[in-house]
């Protein structure tokens, strides 16, 4: 079996990968520095676009809540007097604008030398315009009552993020000496207009409500798993009790009840899951253990919405590895010789089986010993593209178990990046160089076939196909290092794969001593082009 350090250096200069909890977008990327100039006016049209959207969305608000009297009307002489609330908030707006616009500015630095820092620059961006868009609404108006739902979302908005780069390793003491600033202000302005502690209600209730829907399917999979005696009734009982006070969470999320009840609420709810998950642990069906799955997302995503830690489930964590490895083996005992010879890459089932078993034993051994989220996402990465290798080889199987067994895993190596709560975002330039490492390995391809065909005779049509690998593989570079929609790039390396797949048969042909170094490259050529797809759907 192949060795953790056998497996993992191979793979560790791959690609530069940013490992997260929470998952990120990014409104803004960093641009070359040829393209400075340009990302700039990018960049200062979507804050504008997005500060007019703000304004105009809480013009609206306010006038549907505030409308002015009629014209004439007795007691309305004149302008209303400015409240004396007003006359506070538009320093602390004007601050928190200023400073907001300092955490874009510092969070931009902070996301050219970490990728850890680069998901929450969207949101960044979102929470400067809505500062901008407070300071301008504040400074036009006299009365405080028609901005204080939108200081309000501000308040939500920032205490996401906040929660968000507190959690974060690559953020610089400047940006969190600017963050401490801007929940000074925060503080501020709550006080002053009393607002308490927000939390998006909308989207905490569709997740309370999913969280009931898979506990109704957990219901069924525990009594359609029968098993006599008393413990099975007990756990079918507790499973019944736990839908209960999911349902009774969800209504007091519904109700809207505050944020600290909530909070009580959901930590006595998923202490009771957590005793319940380990129960269920012998329950090991395919049902059950997606819908446990599919519960423990259903609780990270509501801890995310309260800006609450989960951490690591280690039991089902590790339940769901010792899962993956059980399933693995059971293919191997289902295949048969004569299977295994049909495959076009038979020679390589070995050797990708091997590493799926390292990477899988590594993740199993970090997870036991507690190490930081970030080499069990690092080490998961490194198991999830060993899987897609050792999938891609056994695809040809015409065999329906062999079929099953292959999903299954699949099904398990995705609720384990769910459980981990791994988000995985490569970098650009990886892409880059994966497609250049395609390239100049299939530029050796060729070289190694005109060898070959020195020796043996010509066969010109073989080496056509190759160069026009070789051409499609560049202009994917190209266009990889150029930006562009990544559906594109999806597609054309897609079309890529095809291509190599009606090549890679006709090597086998070989009957001189290049045959060796042609099943080298070959093997390299098909997991490079794996690593790159895998990159572009992750």
């Amino acid at each position: 079996m192949l060795s953790l350090t056998a497996a993992t250096p191979r793979r560790l200069s791959v690609c530069r990968l940013l490992i997260a909890c929470v998952v990120g977008g990014s409104l803004l990327t960093i641009p070359p520095a040829c393209h400075a100039q340009s990302g700039e006016d990018i960049a200062k049209g979507l804050l504008r676009a997005l500060i007019e959207s703000q304004l105009e969305k809480s013009r609206r608000k306010a006038d549907s809540r505030f409308s002015p009297p009629p014209p004439g009307r007795p007691g309305f002489g004149g302008p209303p007097a400015e409240t004396q609330e007003i006359l506070q908030l538009r320093p602390i707006s004007a601050s928190l604008s200023q400073e907001s616009a300092t955490l874009v500015t510092l969070l931009q630095t902070d996301a050219r030398r970490s990728f850890a820092a680069r998901p929450f620059l969207a949101d960044a961006i979102r929470l400067q315009a809505s500062a901008a868009a407070l300071r301008q609404r504040s400074a036009g108006i006299r009365s405080h009552l028609l901005v204080q739902d939108d200081f309000r979302g501000f308040n939500n908005d920032w205490s996401a993020l906040s929660f968000h780069l507190n959690e974060c390793q690559g953020i610089s003491n400047q940006t969190r000496a600017c963050m401490k600033r801007i929940a000074a202000l925060d503080q501020k302005y709550c006080a002053l207009l009393g607002i308490q502690e927000q939390f998006n209600n909308r989207e905490l209730v569709r997740a309370a409500y999913t969280l009931t829907t898979y506990t109704t399917d957990l219901i069924d999979d525990v009594r359609d798993t029968y098993r006599p005696g008393n413990r099975h009734r007990q756990v079918v009982r507790d499973v019944g009790r736990f839908a209960q006070k999911a349902d009774y969470f969800a209504s007091q999320v519904s109700q809207g009840n505050p944020y600290a009840t909530v909070v009580s609420s959901l930590q006595d709810l998923y202490e009771d899951w957590r005793q319940l998950e380990s129960r269920l642990a012998e329950y090991n069906g395919h049902s059950t253990t997606r819908t446990a799955s599919r519960i423990q997302q259903s609780f990270r995503d509501i801890h995310d919405l309260l800006r609450l830690e989960i951490g690591l489930n280690k039991d089902q964590v590790l339940h769901l590895v010792h899962t993956i490895d059980t399933e693995v083996s059971d293919i191997f005992r289902t295949i048969t010789l004569e299977q295994l010879m049909t495959l076009p890459d038979s020679q390589a089932v070995p050797g990708a089986a091997d590493a799926l078993y390292g990477t899988v034993q590594n993740l199993d051994d970090l997870i036991r010993r507690d190490q930081n989220p970030q080499e069990i996402g690092e080490a998961w990465v490194y198991a999830d593209e060993a899987w897609k290798e050792f999938e891609y080889f056994l695809g040809p199987i015409q065999n329906p178990q062999t079929a099953v067994r292959l999903r299954k895993i699949g099904d398990s190596m995705r609720s384990l990046k769910q459980a981990l709560g791994v988000t995985v975002q490569y970098d650009r330039q990886a892409l880059v160089r994966s497609a250049s490492t395609m390239e100049f390995l299939t530029n050796q391809l060729l070289r190694t076939v005109q060898k070959w065909h020195q020796r043996s005779g010509q066969n010109r049509q073989l080496q056509v196909r190759i160069q026009q690998l070789e051409a499609a593989l560049n202009r994917i570079e190209q266009s990889l290092a150029a930006g562009g929609n990544q559906r594109n790039h999806l597609r054309d390396v897609d079309q890529a794969i095809a291509q190599w797949q009606q090549i890679r048969p006709e090597l086998k042909a070989c009957d001189t001593e290049e045959r060796i170094e042609l099943e080298q490259l070959a093997g390299s050529i098909t997991s490079e082009g794996i690593r790159l797809r895998t990159m572009l759907t992750q």
